[in-house]
């Protein structure tokens, strides 16, 4: 039998006091708090040594989610272990791990990634969120969402998306597929809400993201529905492949959550 095994860990956490996802010292180390850390963390009072884990990808400082996902390697002995219940006690009550699975060792949870869906929250028009949402969504006025679904249309499909990338990751290429980008009213990152509170989630579904991109592209949407830029100005400004020439500023990162990752039935060799 192999010497160990692998886990597939799903995660939810508000990113709010998190500088991101991914580690930014060397591991085990004082710094930035991020989920990774916290995670590591667990997995080294548990196991006695540092055991990395890796995710499905990167969210940015005070982006959360619902549903990133990760590996970690373990030795076979520790198969029976209570993962679930045992790393929960642990971990901050701002991070909990709400499905883990043994998948083939194999299995990598960003190469064998198939497609995320991102979503953006808006509290659109009133007097703003109510305080105890404002860091799960962004306050703005009353939106054209007709020339807001015009301007979507131009961003699905396969593009050079290198003009809502911000620096600061290298990437062989920025082109990437958006398969879907689709306003969904009365929900909250997934969550029904009542019916009077002016909430909009704006889905985000592709093959891949660059840095910053969805936070870009729903700034972009933003701008086009308060009649600041026209739709069909977003293939213009797609050519031009410069991020200095999007005249709208980035959306928040409050509001944004990485809401699935989807994987193949069978995994290919990578």
């Amino acid at each position: 039998m192999p010497s160990e095994f692998r886990l597939r860990l799903t995660v939810a956490y508000e990113g709010t006091r998190y500088q991101g996802w991914q580690s930014q010292n060397k591991p085990l180390q004082p710094g930035p708090p991020t989920v990774q850390n916290e995670i590591e963390k667990v997995i080294f009072r548990m196991m006695g040594a540092y055991t990395p884990v890796h995710g499905a990808g990167r969210t940015d400082s005070g982006v959360h989610a619902q549903g990133q996902v990760c590996h970690v390697t373990l030795p076979a002995r520790c198969r029976a272990f209570p993962w679930l219940r045992a790393m929960n006690r642990q971990l901050p009550p701002d991070i909990r791990i709400f499905a883990v699975e043994e998948v083939p060792l194999h299995f990598h949870a960003r190469k064998h990634a198939q497609h995320k869906t991102y979503a953006y929250t808006l509290w659109c028009g009133g007097e703003g969120p109510l305080p105890h949402l404002h860091h799960l969504c962004w306050g703005v006025p009353v939106l054209d969402e007709q020339a807001m679904l015009c301007a979507a249309s131009y961003l699905t499909g396969t593009h050079d998306f290198a003009f809502v990338q911000n620096m600061g990751s290298h990437v062989i290429t920025t082109v990437r597929t958006l398969m879907a980008v689709t306003p969904v009213h009365g929900q909250l990152h997934g969550m029904h809400c009542p019916p009077e509170w002016p909430v909009c989630t704006w889905q985000f579904t592709g093959t891949g993201f660059l840095k910053q991109m969805v936070r870009n592209l729903m700034g972009l949407l933003v701008w086009v529905g308060k009649g600041k830029l026209p739709p069909h100005c977003v293939p213009e400004l797609m050519r031009t492949g410069q991020r200095n020439a999007l005249p709208s500023p980035a959306a928040p990162a409050k509001g944004l959550c990485l809401m699935q990752v989807a994987y193949p039935a069978e995994l290919p060799t990578l």
